[in-house]
């Protein structure tokens, strides 16, 4: 919807390029997008001389209205001023740093759960079964099970949980301005310190 030129290096042959960029997306105006979000297409490149997969990243916000959400992946933690019209009327306004991050907030708000209540049971199933790393994936309502990829000792596997377990988590959701935030495992451990 407003793309932009990118340039691109490739670290392995040192080849490089322009390539156009989307920097908005509304999910409704361009589904195809969210699939290529979701299927890791979006912020990668293949080389043309030595087929490497390049990652880029760049400031992209993205927008659903059946979710009622507003994401903005910004690669960098520094503060910048945000100019979006109507940014007021989505209810959840989320500040992302990685591609992994927006697609998971992606998968949470679509499947009706709140990102809280997520990054709170994460933390609490890291520590209970020492995980190095989760990410929320799916909901499978017909058997109420949330279902997260995890990694341990370098093996990639899906674990379901009881969503019983969410809901606990989401009545542990504090009052939050109503602003971007950046929800992630940082902010957890910080109010769990702080309590």
């Amino acid at each position: 919807m407003k793309p932009v030129l990118v340039e691109i290096h490739c670290p392995s042959c040192s080849w490089h390029t322009h390539i156009p960029c989307e920097t908005l997306v509304i999910e409704e105006l361009e589904p195809r997008y969210k699939q290529q979000i979701l299927e890791d297409e979006m912020f990668h490149y293949i080389c043309p001389c030595c087929k490497a997969r390049i990652q880029y990243l760049l400031t992209f916000t993205y927008m659903s209205k059946k979710g009622n959400y507003l994401l903005i992946l910004k690669p960098d933690t520094s503060s910048f001023d945000i100019h979006i019209p109507f940014k007021d009327v989505y209810t959840y306004k989320r500040f992302v740093h990685t591609v992994e991050q927006l697609k998971e907030k992606i998968r949470i708000f679509d499947d009706g759960l709140h990102d809280y209540a997520i990054e709170l049971l994460k933390y609490q199933i890291k520590e209970k079964r020492k995980i190095e790393h989760i990410v929320y994936y799916d909901r499978d309502k017909t058997t109420h099970t949330l279902w997260f990829q995890v990694i341990h000792e370098d093996i990639s596997s899906l674990m379901g949980v009881e969503e019983a377990y969410y809901v606990s988590c989401e009545k542990q959701i504090p009052a939050l301005k109503d602003d971007f935030l950046t929800i992630d495992l940082s902010l957890i451990l910080s109010k769990m310190h702080s309590d």
